[in-house]
């Protein structure tokens, strides 16, 4: 019975002093949980805006503070699925803000972990908390064009031809770019009236994207009368001093020839 005790101990007791050492481990090794209440302060969301700064902020892990958590790695980016390592950016803040500029509707995330500085023999990194996305669209509509005829002999009915790439509505003036118009959905072709009065005229347009950018266009056409009043508005030729001269000789001779062809009569 003795030996079999004996037995059972060599058998086990390997098993159980591996058990016990992975317990240590996970004990000893297990690194913080993930930071709390990671938001985003500047307003981002899904829905693209203008502003290209974004500021974040978060909490020490459940547990943590100042003292246990050496640094928070970090990083921006357009992966949803990014897992933050050592080899990424760190400070020991709890905020921080980045400038991300010449941003097309560009959906960016937010990642962050925490380094747990107690851990025996060596920190550990706690898991990659994310934020986002957090859209930002900073650049204009482009390729903004707008055309028509070169000239015109009425002031209604004008087709124009519009274009311009990432913008979602437009605003067409007489008067100005943005000046008098209302905002409408972007069209490739509408016909549109000009103001009364001949002469040069300049046709105003601005794109607009959803995030508010806008750029501008404009085109310019001649209004000029119909042919028919041409014609009709022709001046009538004046005579110079030579003229008057010619035509006073003209005269006199058709009145000598007249007189003498009444004297052979009679």
């Amino acid at each position: 019975m003795k030996q079999e005790l004996i037995t059972i101990k060599k058998t086990f007791m390997p098993l159980i002093l591996c058990f016990f050492i992975i317990s240590i481990s996970n004990i000893c090794f297990a690194g913080p949980g993930s930071v709390q209440n990671l938001n985003c302060t500047s307003e981002h969301g899904s829905t693209a805006i203008q502003k290209y700064t974004i500021d974040m902020s978060w909490d020490y892990p459940d547990g943590y503070n100042v003292s246990t958590i050496s640094n928070f790695y970090y990083a921006f980016n357009t992966s949803s699925g990014y897992t933050i390592t050592t080899t990424d950016e760190k400070e020991k803040v709890l905020s921080l803000s980045k400038e991300l500029q010449n941003s097309d509707n560009i959906a960016y995330y937010f990642h962050v972990a925490a380094m747990d500085n107690t851990v025996f023999p060596l920190p550990t990194l706690g898991p990659t908390t994310t934020y986002g996305p957090m859209r930002i669209d900073d650049v204009a509509p482009t390729g903004a064009s707008i055309s028509g005829p070169i000239k015109t002999e009425r002031n209604y009915d004008i087709p124009l031809i519009f274009g311009a790439t990432g913008a979602t509505q437009m605003c067409v003036s007489n008067t100005g770019s943005g000046i008098g118009c209302t905002w409408e959905a972007v069209v490739a072709y509408k016909e549109w009236d000009l103001t009364d009065g001949y002469g040069q005229k300049t046709i105003f347009v601005q794109y607009k994207d959803n995030a508010g950018n806008v750029s501008n266009a404009t085109t310019s056409m001649l209004f000029i009368q119909p042919r028919l009043a041409q014609a009709l508005n022709v001046s009538i030729p004046t005579l110079n001093d030579y003229g008057i001269m010619i035509l006073f000789f003209i005269l006199a001779i058709s009145a000598v020839i007249l007189i003498s062809s009444q004297g052979h009569k009679r």
